[in-house]
């Protein structure tokens, strides 16, 4: 059995960790009780994406160095990976992670809680790394 956005946001709720709501046939907003920023999870056929945006280049204080950094941390942020998309004509920092659309729901819960922590941790180290940054 593949999960639907609708099937996966009633597992989530009744977990009574998350809130998780459909924004559309393909994807769905979760919200932690312990994070202010919600992840969005993608179901696509075989295939179900849990990511986040985490900044906008414009916030960046050099992109090389942030590029760099992300491709680093990938060593140490089990399950996630970086990518820059254009959102509205500005290019955009997400954090990725992927898993099967048909896996159990703690696999889901464990990918959600890692994205979580990854998304923090780098969102951190982005943050020095532009603080070292703008002193130069």
């Amino acid at each position: 059995m593949s999960w639907t956005t609708q099937s996966l946001a009633e597992a989530l709720e009744k977990t009574g960790d998350y809130k998780a709501v459909v924004t559309d046939e393909t994807a769905l907003s979760v919200f932690s009780k312990e994070q202010e920023m919600p992840l969005v999870v993608v179901i696509k056929g075989d295939f179900m994406s849990v990511e986040a945006k985490m900044f906008d280049e414009k916030e960046i204080v050099n992109s090389a160095n942030i590029n760099e950094l992300l491709l680093k941390a990938t060593d140490f942020l089990q399950l996630s990976a970086f990518t820059i998309r254009e959102v509205e004509g500005t290019k955009t920092y997400f954090i990725v992670g992927q898993l099967s659309s048909s896996t159990i729901i703690e696999n889901v819960k464990l990918e959600i809680e890692t994205m979580f922590d990854n998304l923090m941790d780098a969102v951190d180290l982005v943050l020095k790394q532009n603080e070292i940054d703008s002193k130069e």
